[in-house]
Formats: C-alpha cells, sequence, structure tokens
C-alpha cells in the first residue's frame, strides 16, 4: 500500500544558469531557492499492469507521460527493482506559469517512488533521486530556504536545505490575470 507523497515547489532566488551534463542534470553553478507552501504535487505510485500517468485525473500520454515512464524505469535501474506502476499526480501549481511545477512534480514523484518501493532513502539521495527527473526538484526535497550544490557527478550534486524554518515574514505573491 502506497502513501501520497507531497513536495512543494521552490523559487530560485540565484539561479544555475544551465546545464553542465544534460544526461545527469548537473548545473553549471549552485543555486538559493526558496520553497513555497501554497503551491505543491501529492503523487502516489501503485503496482500496474502497465505503466500510466494520471495528473489532476486524466489520463496523460505522448511527451509527458514518456518523461516520468523514462524517469521510473531509470530509478528502477538505479535502484534493482521491477514492474508497472500507475503514477497518480495532483498538482496544484501552474503548468508552464514561471512557478517550477516540475520542481514539485518530480520531487513528489520520487519521494512516492522511495515509498512504494520502501527504499528507505535518506533525503541526500532522495535530491539526488529527484533532480534526475528535472534538476531544481533536488531543492524541493526541502522547506525554506535550500542550496543545489552543482557538484561534479552524480554523488555529489545534491540540494541541502538552509533553513527550512526562516523566522522572516517573507511572501510571494503570485497572480493569474486573465
Amino acid at each position: 500500500m502506497s502513501k501520497t507523497a507531497r513536495a512543494h515547489t521552490n523559487i530560485a532566488l540565484i539561479k544555475y544558469w544551465g546545464k553542465k551534463d544534460a544526461k545527469l542534470r548537473l548545473p553549471l553553478m549552485s543555486s538559493l531557492s526558496m520553497t513555497l507552501d501554497a503551491f505543491y504535487s501529492d503523487t502516489k505510485i501503485s503496482d500496474s499492469e502497465q505503466m500510466s500517468f494520471k495528473l489532476n485525473g486524466q489520463a496523460v500520454s505522448g511527451p509527458a507521460a514518456d518523461r516520468v515512464f523514462a524517469y521510473l524505469r531509470a530509478m528502477q535501474d538505479r535502484f534493482g527493482v521491477k514492474g508497472n506502476l500507475a503514477v497518480e499526480s495532483v498538482n496544484q501549481v501552474p503548468t508552464a506559469a514561471g512557478l517550477a511545477s516540475s520542481s514539485s512534480a518530480f520531487a513528489s514523484i520520487a519521494a512516492a517512488f522511495a515509498d512504494h518501493y520502501q527504499l528507505g532513502v535518506d533525503r541526500r539521495e532522495l535530491s539526488r533521486m529527484a533532480r534526475m527527473g528535472s534538476g531544481s526538484a533536488s531543492r524541493s526535497i526541502f522547506g525554506g530556504f535550500s542550496v543545489w550544490q552543482k557538484g561534479d557527478s552524480d554523488q555529489t550534486s545534491y540540494a541541502y536545505p538552509l533553513d527550512e524554518e526562516p523566522d522572516m515574514d517573507l511572501r510571494l505573491l503570485a497572480v493569474e490575470i486573465n
């Protein structure tokens, strides 16, 4: 039985300015972000007859689903596990609105995957796992302020918390204009 994993999106305050290694999603520079409490993704992964992906209750196919399936297969290879999976995500982050929806999406997928297979990984490893789906997802493992250190390999590129509960009254205003 799988639980639902939640991850919040983050906004980079200091950007990573592109990729040094696209395959490993290694950034050119380390970056600093602030996690947002109002925008998040919830994901549940369960065993299935075939790979499937639902986003906000709707079946997803094409490039978006292919990206998720490729990520899941890469994680299965990484941890030596197998099986077809059903991924159900609910995204509270507007897609393609500049609010890093992929950061919360892949961080929640990574956490749900680790939970489903009972991997018992620490947050550093979870950050590395999330990075392989979306670089900025490495930072969405943590709350508050986090740093994604660029590193020079899969093992050395991960995020870590700088201050998960900052004593500051910071607010980000996101307004949708129709």
